[in-house]
């Protein structure tokens, strides 16, 4: 109930004649039906009855059935008629008024004496405390100074004509205060005095008015200390308010041009601003002692276990207090308050210090965000973060993910399998809000590719597309297919199908597939021949027949046969093949691991000795131990004779 409409009950009151049983004042309707029964119930019949039971106990809702709504209807009928019995000289005594004081009301007085004190000259000080006996209770003051009729400043002793004026003022303040005290009965009332109490013993020269303290707003009363420079003064304050990002500007500061403005020079404005930015957290600890109740509209308090300021909220908080606070501001002055509870993330110069660029070697941080204490000292964000950005930052050449829990535990205390969910949650706003990283469904933190596509890329996804090998016209006409924004050239896309990029060449013929299919399948293999029976021969420590090579090429070249596969090697001339007689083939870098003498000494009639053998009714298997213990031949080798050897192959055939 505001002092106005106290004033014209008051008035009203004085003009009438004061009822005296609660039944006239129900009667002149200076009180609600089930205000008066309730009092009647509980045998508070008179007026004089309602007054002791306020005095007593400051309230009302101790009488049975009483509840907020009817014990603030009691409360306004009781301060009435006790200013009332004030303004007919029935002050009680200071004595009674104090010991009737509640705990808040004792706490505020205790705190205007705590506050006045140490205001005080140091003799002044000296000589009170001394002359109270080094006690200052209220109850102490009220007894040696305040009621204590005979007392004179001038008698304490030490104290002279001017320190007497500092007593006698300190004195007839705080018989003031406590009358006045005396009479705030509503807790919100005395919560807000309270808090005014603490805002005129860090500002004691400053005088605020009553309608700061209304709201209980953390962020009307920032903008308020900022604006009246409370905080800092002249150049210090313009530096912060211009350079520190708190209020939504159109114009962007630089310490070049805000130095022309100001008259300092840009270094003198930097000081200015790095000294600002280190005290502001010591300065700004005031708005602590407000009880902000927006906040809690807002569902922000002091149980989550994390608080993120979105654009909503942020708007919200504008348009509550009619402010133009930026949300980094915003946030700052939300973990300020809750700060015995919450650990800020992110770098302070980076989110409050207006600049142009940010750091090269570490993430330049945009926003704040509010965590536990108890999960914070767990885990690094910071680091978290600086890890993704480089990643970011980096040539890379493909997308790829990497799960989430793995990246946190990386950066924390934490096991892979006993992250908090909450933590997960936090690191998912951080990570999107901050870094814009996406995150998919399976909670895996996107890198994505930030090269472009390189022309040899398009061909391997139109390849992989076909799922086979195919000629380098039907490859262009396929990534045509599916990039139409782009036009490829068969030439070119020819020209980007090189070894090193993964691609084979199949035989000279213009058809290219995967190097990374020869894993998959076994029935393809890219190359020429040559590459292919090079490959073959590096596998082995000794000459091959060309009767053992034909298989294994067939396998991949089905149109080919064993006598064009021997004239290619003929034909070859960079030398990497050697032909010994009756078509062994081997390379001539491994001509050190060969059995030289034994491919050199086979004789030249070779196929007329197995044919007389053959004459003389050797079986096969008898020739084959013949052939290995006179020349050394294995089975394979010997076979593949069998194969040269006119009379077998006609035996065969039959």
């Amino acid at each position: 109930m505001t002092h106005k409409k106290i004033q014209l009950s008051l008035q009203k009151i004085l003009t009438d004649n004061t009822p005296m049983t609660l039944k006239q004042l129900y009667s002149k309707k200076n009180m609600g039906k089930i205000a008066y029964k309730i009092c009647y119930n509980n045998k508070i019949r008179t007026l004089k009855a309602l007054l002791r039971h306020g005095d007593k106990h400051h309230t009302f809702e101790n009488l049975h059935g009483c509840d907020e709504r009817i014990n603030n209807e009691i409360l306004r009928v009781y301060l009435q008629h006790s200013i009332h019995k004030l303004k007919n000289n029935e002050t009680p005594p200071l004595t009674r008024i104090i010991s009737n004081l509640n705990c808040m009301q004792r706490d505020i007085i205790a705190l205007f004496i705590d506050n006045h004190y140490w205001r005080m000259p140091k003799r002044a000080q000296n000589a009170i405390l001394k002359y109270l006996d080094n006690d200052l209770s209220v109850e102490n003051i009220n007894e040696k100074i305040l009621s204590n009729d005979s007392f004179s400043s001038r008698e304490v002793r030490s104290v002279g004509i001017l320190m007497a004026k500092e007593v006698d003022t300190f004195t007839s303040k705080l018989r003031h205060l406590i009358t006045e005290v005396s009479q705030i009965y509503y807790t919100k009332d005395l919560n807000a005095f309270k808090i005014k109490m603490h805002f005129e013993r860090i500002y004691p020269s400053h005088t605020f008015p009553d309608v700061v303290f209304s709201s209980q707003s953390i962020f009307r009363m920032a903008d308020y200390l900022i604006n009246n420079e409370l905080l800092f003064q002249g150049h210090n304050n313009a530096v912060l308010k211009n350079g520190i990002n708190i209020y939504l500007e159109p114009h962007w500061f630089t310490p070049e041009n805000f130095s022309k403005e100001i008259g300092l020079s840009k270094e003198r404005v930097r000081q200015i601003l790095r000294g600002n930015l280190n005290m502001l957290d010591d300065k700004l600890q005031v708005i602590k002692y407000l009880d902000d109740p927006f906040l809690k509209v807002l569902g922000i308090d002091d149980q989550q276990d994390f608080i993120h300021i979105d654009n909503s909220l942020f708007l919200a908080i504008n348009k509550e207090d009619d402010l133009y606070f930026t949300r980094q501001f915003c946030t700052y002055l939300i973990y300020l308050y809750l700060s015995d509870h919450y650990d800020l993330i992110g770098e302070m110069s980076d989110v409050l210090i207006r600049k142009d660029a940010g750091s090269r070697t570490r993430h330049y941080w945009k926003n704040f965000y509010l965590l536990s204490k108890s999960i914070s000292h767990n885990i690094d964000h910071l680091t978290l973060v600086d890890d993704i950005s480089r990643r970011r930052s980096k040539r890379n050449t493909r997308t790829y993910s990497l799960p989430i829990k793995k990246l946190i535990a990386k950066h924390s205390k934490y096991a892979p399998r006993k992250i908090p969910q909450t933590v997960c949650q936090f690191t998912e706003i951080l990570l999107k809000n901050e870094l814009k990283v996406p995150i998919d469904e399976d909670k895996n933190v996107i890198i994505e590719r930030n090269t472009l596509v390189l022309l040899y890329e398009y061909s391997r996804k139109a390849l992989e597309a076909l799922g086979k090998p195919a000629h380098f016209e039907e490859i262009c006409e396929k990534a045509n297919e599916l990039f139409p924004d782009n036009h490829f050239n068969p030439k070119q896309v020819q020209t980007s199908m090189k070894r090193e990029l993964g691609f084979t060449p199949i035989s000279r013929s213009g058809y290219f597939g995967l190097k990374e299919w020869e894993n998959i399948d076994d029935g393809f293999k890219g190359g020429t021949i040559r590459e292919i029976i090079q490959e073959y021969l590096n596998e082995n420590n000794r000459p091959i027949h060309i009767h053992e090579l034909y298989p294994y090429i067939k396998k991949f070249r089905p149109n080919t046969y064993s006598r064009s596969i021997y004239d290619n090697l003929k034909l070859d001339a960079s030398g990497k093949f050697i032909i010994f007689k009756h078509k062994f083939i081997g390379l001539s870098k491994k001509t050190n691991k060969y059995n030289v003498e034994k491919y050199r000494a086979i004789p030249q009639n070779i196929f007329a000795i197995v044919n007389n053998l053959m004459k003389k009714g050797y079986t096969k298997n008898n020739i084959r131990k013949f052939m290995k213990e006179k020349y050394g031949f294995t089975k394979k080798e010997t076979d593949c004779l069998f194969q040269e050897t006119p009379r077998y192959n006609k035996r065969r055939k039959k």
